[in-house]
């Protein structure tokens, strides 16, 4: 039997927990994800770009609450440009259209950009510390850190960026619920210096954008999130919800039901392997 654990949750990962406060914040603790006031964004649109390797991608992250987001995602894989959607549903379902999972590392789709999301959600609050709503016009960013680790993590997979590291960029009140912004990260890495750059705008809308609950599954991949049990001899490792039983969710508002009473089935629809951490 292979256990697998994949909880990556937004929710999770953008929050300001006890734990995270204990470790972040103070003069000499890591720098991490504890200002709740920039986490509360339910938009961003973001786009790295890795000067080193000449490569960018690009994601829109829209979260309907804690436990249901949305990515659009624009990026690379294998050579190949890729355009497609990631969904967590419930906390429990990550569905994928348009993108190519290599197998036994599913996880990596979602865990990557939530990884850079975070990451940057986590130097917007390290360069406006007294927060979004206290910014005006546009602020000129200069941080030259020599003691603290930059960290962002989900549950499976994370980022550490140790001293000495250098920001610098601008972030700019476009409107009253809309922040742009453009960084660039410089660190040391294998003897030599990385560049990344964060471009993009953080959003919090009064009302967060909705999946139609009436959306088809029929041409969406299924992968439960959680603790899931499989039979190494069982090479169902991906399904798509075109193959479903008669008895299974047709419409994410179907799927939402079935896993708010806890009648899904998806023991035939996992993500195997292990998680792989993402490095920037």
């Amino acid at each position: 039997m292979l256990r697998c654990l994949v909880v990556p949750l937004f929710m999770i990962a953008l929050s300001a927990s006890n734990n995270a406060w204990a470790v972040c914040g103070g003069e000499d603790k890591d720098i991490c994800l504890a200002w709740p006031h920039w986490a509360a964004a339910n938009v961003v649109s973001l786009t790295i770009t890795n000067a080193n390797e000449g490569r960018s991608s690009r994601s829109t992250l829209i979260v309907d609450d804690p436990i249901n987001l949305t990515l659009v995602v624009d990026r690379v894989f294998r050579g190949q440009p890729e355009h497609g959607t990631i969904k967590v549903v419930e906390g429990r379902v990550m569905l994928t259209r348009g993108l190519t999972l290599e197998k036994g590392y599913e996880i990596d789709a979602l865990d990557g950009p939530i990884l850079y999301h975070q990451l940057a959600i986590i130097l917007l609050a390290h360069s406006i510390i007294s927060g979004p709503d206290q910014l005006n016009g546009t602020q000129s960013i200069n941080i030259d850190e020599r003691k603290r680790t930059l960290r962002a993590a989900t549950m499976s997979a994370s980022i550490n960026i140790p001293p000495p590291w250098k920001l610098k960029g601008l972030v700019s009140r476009k409107s009253l619920d809309t922040i742009d912004f453009s960084l660039q990260l410089a660190f040391e890495g294998n003897g030599a210096t990385s560049t990344m750059s964060f471009d993009g705008s953080w959003q919090k809308l009064d009302i967060a954008p909705q999946t139609d609950p009436s959306m088809l599954l029929a041409d969406w991949r299924l992968y439960p999130l959680g603790v899931v049990v499989t039979n190494l001899n069982d090479n169902s490792g991906e399904n798509s919800a075109g193959g479903a039983t008669p008895t299974s969710p047709t419409t994410i508002g179907e799927l939402r039901e079935s896993i708010r009473s806890g009648t899904s089935d998806d023991s035939h629809q996992h993500s195997r392997g292990h998680m792989k951490a993402t490095q920037p």
